[in-house]
């Protein structure tokens, strides 16, 4: 099993304590270095490159063109594409070298759809690379992302369309600029994010009626109780009386035919998980209706199937809680799916269901890699919760631990869809922004922000809160990852910090 390394904390301090420090400060001549560094990176581009600046400047075909933190290109501009000053554009590079650089400007992805087709059909002639509809897509959206478009680019990425028909060009592309390995699995999956099907919590029903069905069945008990049982070295489980309260434990007492079962149970301590098992094993032996259609035993499954893939809003901000939740959660559902394959229910609807959670960890797991996003499937006391976090994190520089931006999307039951901007400056001062979907609830919201405004003040915050209605039903975290906010995620962290001081 692949090692888990879901850890935001990485982002906040890893690359904040891997720059040099002169007396417990950062070393300002390693920052300058990697500023040098930059500027160098795009003098050394190579032919075939694409780069997209703002034109601050232009004298003839002798153009300046601002690149954003990593500084001024100087260049010669070639081709019969209409540009003036403060345009943002995408360059493809035609010559580089150390004395001159040369620059066309692209067409591609303009509103002049015809040109982009001309544009994207020339460059794949060029690289000798077959042209078609989904070989010009690809062209389009490597231009869109900045990327190559020279010959090895293009045919890696039409081996890959060979590879993966099913795949649009953008998921193609997409991965390969995150560094998420191109595989059916991941294509499945970041489509899935694409269109918000990616929630864990969604898959729990399905799961928890799949093995309630299984009490229908005597002959699938043994399959239920090697899944309810399950056991590996440091588990936690929920104890029977803190899942089920003190008449659910009761209830589910009853459902014993040993006495010292019974006893075992009411004592409240045993796992539960531990008393499920126990009552399903007496009832492989001689099964009884009433206790297998019983509404706790029912209940029962659905806590341990929620204390296997949900998290406590109170375990999150502890440190290494969200790696070994994930661990965990590997752990289970590779379970599961043995077992359901040795018992002949490897095509079942609840292996699918499991196959797919699996997944989904191991895609966030390789997404992880290029940016700091998890997402938390939470379990509140009287609904369970999906939420995305995103930390954002220019990958020129560390983050600045006394500037830090997140945003989180929480998805509940009564307060719908909300995305949170969060900004963290000097390490005390806290602004966060709401933007909820559902407008009815702005006043709840306002009319509840005082508690807790409290308890962030308690712990030290200096704060400051917007409420604001969110023109449609979207999910910001996702958007910003996948690309469907069209934003550059440093400027819309940018963008975010000047409101919050507006």
């Amino acid at each position: 099993m692949a090692n888990v390394n879901i850890n935001l904390n990485q982002y906040l301090n890893n690359t904040y304590q891997s720059l040099p420090k002169t007396e417990g400060r950062l070393d300002s001549s390693a920052v300058n270095s990697e500023l040098k560094d930059a500027v160098t990176l795009l003098k050394d581009v190579a032919s075939g490159d694409v780069v997209k600046g703002t034109i601050l400047d232009m004298v003839g075909n002798e153009v300046k063109v601002g690149m954003g933190s990593s500084g001024t290109l100087s260049a010669l501009l070639t081709g019969d594409v209409g540009v003036n000053i403060g345009d943002v554009v995408s360059f493809e590079v035609n010559k580089s070298n150390p004395e001159q650089i040369v620059l066309k400007a692209l067409d591609a992805g303009t509103s002049d759809n015809s040109a982009s087709v001309r544009f994207a059909s020339n460059a794949l002639e060029q690289a000798m690379v077959p042209i078609n509809e989904k070989n010009t897509a690809i062209v389009m959206e490597l231009v869109k992302n900045n990327m190559s478009i020279n010959k090895d680019a293009l045919a890696e990425f039409s081996r890959l369309t060979k590879m993966y028909p099913e795949a649009s060009a953008k998921t193609l592309v997409d991965l390969t600029k995150l560094g998420v390995p191109v595989n059916s699995e991941n294509i499945i999956q970041y489509e899935n994010y694409q269109n918000y099907e990616h929630s864990i919590s969604d898959k729990l029903p399905v799961i928890t009626e799949s093995l309630t069905q299984m009490l229908e069945n005597t002959e699938d008990l043994q399959v239920l109780k090697d899944i309810v049982s399950f056991d590996y070295e440091g588990e936690t489980s929920v104890p029977a009386k803190e899942a089920l309260g003190e008449q659910g434990l009761a209830d589910l007492s009853k459902l014993a035919k040993e006495p010292e079962l019974k006893e075992a149970i009411m004592k409240g301590d045993m796992p539960l998980k531990e008393a499920v098992g126990k009552l399903l094993e007496e009832n492989m032996k001689l099964p009884d209706k009433e206790v297998l259609d019983s509404p706790v035993l029912k209940k029962a499954l659905k806590e341990i199937v929620d204390d296997r893939f949900l998290m406590k809003p109170a375990d999150v901000g502890k440190n290494g809680e969200i790696k070994d939740f994930y661990t965990k959660m590997l752990k289970e559902t590779a379970n599961i799916s043995r077992v359901l394959q040795e018992a002949g229910k490897g095509n079942s609807e609840l292996a699918s269901s499991v196959k797919d959670i699996r997944q989904n960890v191991t895609f966030m797991n390789d997404l992880n890699q290029a940016m700091a996003y998890v997402q938390l499937p939470l379990k509140f006391a009287n609904q369970n919760v999906h939420s995305d976090l995103y930390v954002f994190k220019d990958k020129r520089k560390p983050i600045d631990k006394d500037n830090i931006s997140a945003l989180l999307h929480l998805d509940m039951d009564n307060l719908g869809s909300m995305d949170i901007y969060v900004n963290l400056t000097n390490q005390n001062n806290l602004s966060t922004k709401f933007m909820l979907e559902n407008e009815e609830m702005l006043d709840f919201i306002m009319e509840h922000i005082d508690i807790l405004d409290e308890r962030l003040k308690n712990l030290g915050y200096n704060t400051n809160f917007t409420v604001t209605g969110s023109p449609k039903s979207t999910n910001a975290v996702i958007d910003e990852i996948t690309g469907g906010a069209k934003k550059d995620l440093y400027m819309e962290t940018m963008r975010f910090r000047v409101d919050l001081k507006a």
